[in-house]
């Protein structure tokens, strides 16, 4: 009786591990699949946003150029704020999408232990599963034209110009913001690899 007992036990305790590991499983994958929306929406307000502010900065020089409404200064001005901003708004949006990045990556991570743990249990020596974890190691963290990494260089480029920009309206000289530029883009780079 007592045995009867315990095999029951085991069964439900089986049952109860494996809802446990399908939901986790199902967690792992939704939670990645948002990561990716969010990425994307982040990379695509950026774009935007840098089209409506270059539209400003236009339309400040057709105001200087028609009417002098703005002294040459005042414009500077405002035009080196707006390149700051989006130069600032630039980093923070790398900084945001290596996080999302690594987060995908652990949600990755958690769905490929649970697959090994039912490869184990299918006592194959052949894995059945394509994506495995040292398959996303090789394709994923190695390669520069993932979709992540590209998304983000697309921010790189327009924050690292808008710097160099900003540097011009500065009067710095064309050698120091185009330095700037690349120094920022290789930086932004190498963080956003090593994170």
């Amino acid at each position: 009786m007592t045995n009867e007992k315990e095999t029951k036990k085991d069964k439900s305790f089986h049952l109860d591990l494996q809802g446990y590991i399908t939901s986790e499983y199902d967690f792992a994958q939704k939670t990645a699949e948002h990561l990716m929306v969010e990425q994307q929406k982040l990379v695509n307000i950026y774009i935007i946003l840098n089209a409506a502010l270059y539209a400003a900065i236009f339309f400040i020089y057709q105001i200087i150029l028609s009417s002098q409404a703005f002294s040459n200064t005042t414009s500077k001005s405002i035009i080196y704020t707006i390149l700051t901003l989006l130069f600032f708004i630039g980093v923070i949006n790398i900084l945001k999408l290596s996080r999302l990045r690594r987060v995908w990556w652990n949600c990755n991570h958690i769905m490929n232990k649970i697959k090994d743990v039912y490869t184990q249990q299918l006592d194959s020596s052949e894995n059945i599963f394509l994506w495995t974890q040292d398959a996303i190691k090789h394709t994923f963290q190695e390669k520069y034209d993932s979709i992540y990494f590209l998304s983000a260089l697309v921010v790189m480029v327009l924050d690292s110009f808008a710097l160099g920009f900003a540097i011009l309206y500065a009067e710095f000289s064309f050698l120091f913001a185009v330095i700037a530029v690349f120094v920022l883009l290789i930086s932004q780079i190498l963080y956003y690899r090593a994170n």
